[in-house]
């Protein structure tokens, strides 16, 4: 579970970072790019509060309900990583705002 614990804290702590640049996307070719590619995404939106906000709780509802699978036993801890990186691979912060429901279907398999 540590492994799944660090990637469900690397990407809610690009929840809280601020910064700027312009509509980076998340890169879920490995973990460590996923990562600095979500601190780039969420950077990217210093500027823009209200996308920001939004952006935060498309995060939060899509990780809940990760964790909730993930809790459920529906997928192990390799499965939510891997899911969790292809599902967001490419995808902008208003990606993920516009399509938080199938990203999350994406990972949950549903």
């Amino acid at each position: 579970m540590s492994k799944l614990r660090n990637i469900l804290v690397s990407a809610l702590l690009a929840l809280f970072l601020v910064g700027c640049g312009g509509a980076p996307e998340f890169d879920g070719s490995s973990q460590a790019a996923f990562e600095k590619s979500g601190n780039v995404v969420v950077e990217s939106l210093k500027d823009q509060p209200e996308v920001q906000a939004e952006f935060e709780g498309a995060m939060k509802e899509i990780m809940m309900g990760a964790m909730m699978a993930a809790m459920a036993g529906k997928l192990d801890e390799q499965q939510l990583e891997d899911r969790l990186l292809s599902s967001l691979d490419g995808k902008t912060a208003q990606d993920v705002i516009d399509h938080k429901k199938e990203i999350l279907k994406e990972i949950v398999g549903k």
